[in-house]
């Protein structure tokens, strides 16, 4: 698939992507869009000598997520609809996608 489809397909589904990269490269901005549209995260590692602990702190982050449901009043036009998720709680972090896409 291009990275377009993978995008389109990200932006459709309900998967979290999170993607671990050895270093800077051209693919980075690709995996950014990914990890961001998907509210996942990207993680940079210089050596594989920490992936262990890299992969325990997703699967803690994942044991801490909350799953939500938004249902906006009155219909929606096809596309793209940004969408902010804020706390009011400083202490919390919130992950969550930019938007979602209506077909």
């Amino acid at each position: 698939m291009t990275a377009e489809a993978v995008l389109d397909t990200a932006k459709h589904s309900d998967a979290v992507v999170y993607a671990v990269s050895s270093g800077k490269h051209p693919k980075m901005t690709f995996l950014e869009d990914l990890t961001q549209f998907t509210g996942g995260a990207l993680f940079t590692v210089e050596s594989t000598a920490n992936l262990d602990q890299i992969f325990l702190n997703i699967l803690e982050e994942f044991r801490r997520r909350y799953f939500m449901t938004y249902w906006p009043s009155g219909g929606l036009s096809n596309g793209w609809h940004k969408l902010e998720v804020r706390v009011r709680d400083a202490k919390f972090t919130v992950k969550a996608p930019p938007g979602f896409l209506v077909r």
